[in-house]
C-alpha cells in the first residue's frame, strides 16, 4: 500500500482525530446514513454493503466530507476483522436521494475516494446496485463516472425498480426485513453497526495519529511524495548487495 487512507479526507483545523464522533460539527451529520455491512455473504462470498439516505434525515444534515471520513474508518475496522471474502459488493437505497444531496458532493473528494476503493482498499469491488433510483442519481454518476474504468462501470447497475429487483442478484435471506429478507430491519443493523464502530473508536484514533516525517527524506531523493501516492517507485528493480 502506498499510502494511508486517512490521506484521503485529511483533517481540518479543528480536527485532528480520525474518530467520526470528533468532528467539530454535530453527530447527525454522521447520522444522516445508514451504512453497514449485511450479515451473512453472498453465496459468491461477497460482504454486501447497505446505503442509504435515512428517511427523516434533511439534505441539510447531510455533510460529504464527514460521511467519507466516517466511511473510510469503518472500511478500516472492515479489512481489519473482516473473514475470508470474495469481494465487496455494494447496494443503494436510493428512494430518499435528492439534488439537495447531490449538490453538497465534493468532486475533488469524490475523486479520491474512487482511488481509495478501487486503488486502495484491498478487497476486490464486485458490483455496485442502485435501485428506487430517482432522476437525481443521474447527477451523481456525470460526476463519478468519468473516474471509472471500463470494467469498473460494468459492473454497476442502476435501475428505477423497487426492492425486488435485488432479488435477481441476492439471495432473499440475507437481505434486511424491510426488504423481504430473513435478517433484522436496517434500523437495527444500523444501530449494532454503530456500536461495533463506536468499540473501535481508540484504535481508530491511534491509526490517525500515525505519519511519515518526511523532514528525514534526503533532499535530492528520487522518490518524491505526492498528495495522492506518496512516494514514487516501487521495489521491482531493486538491487540487493
Amino acid at each position: 500500500m502506498k499510502f494511508r487512507a486517512s490521506e484521503f479526507v485529511k483533517a481540518n483545523s479543528k480536527d485532528e482525530s480520525r474518530s467520526g464522533r470528533s468532528f467539530p460539527v454535530s453527530f447527525e451529520k454522521h447520522q444522516s446514513r445508514n451504512l453497514f455491512p449485511l450479515l451473512r455473504l453472498t453465496k459468491e462470498g461477497y460482504r454486501v454493503i447497505y446505503f442509504r439516505f435515512t428517511p427523516n434525515s434533511s439534505p441539510s444534515d447531510f455533510d460529504h466530507l464527514v460521511n467519507c471520513r466516517a466511511t473510510v474508518n469503518e472500511g478500516d475496522y472492515l479489512i481489519t476483522n473482516e473473514t475470508t471474502v470474495n469481494g465487496i459488493f455494494i447496494i443503494i437505497d436510493g428512494k430518499t436521494l435528492n439534488f439537495k444531496h447531490a449538490k453538497q458532493i465534493q468532486p475533488t473528494i469524490i475523486k479520491k475516494m474512487v482511488i481509495y476503493n478501487l486503488e486502495v482498499f484491498p478487497c476486490q469491488l464486485k458490483g455496485m446496485l442502485f435501485f428506487n433510483c430517482p432522476s437525481t442519481i443521474h447527477t451523481f454518476t456525470a460526476i463519478v463516472f468519468p473516474l471509472l474504468s471500463k470494467k469498473i462501470k460494468e459492473r454497476i447497475h442502476i435501475i428505477s425498480g423497487d426492492h425486488t429487483e435485488l432479488y435477481k442478484f441476492f439471495d432473499k435471506k440475507i437481505l434486511p426485513r424491510d426488504y423481504g429478507g430473513e435478517e433484522a430491519s436496517i434500523d437495527e443493523l444500523s444501530d449494532a453497526w454503530e456500536k461495533t464502530i463506536e468499540s473501535f473508536n481508540e484504535w481508530l484514533i491511534s491509526r490517525g495519529s500515525l505519519l511519515v516525517d518526511e523532514s528525514k527524506r534526503p533532499e535530492k531523493s528520487e522518490n518524491k511524495c505526492t498528495e495522492l501516492f506518496g512516494p514514487e517507485g516501487s521495489f521491482r528493480q531493486l538491487e540487493i548487495d
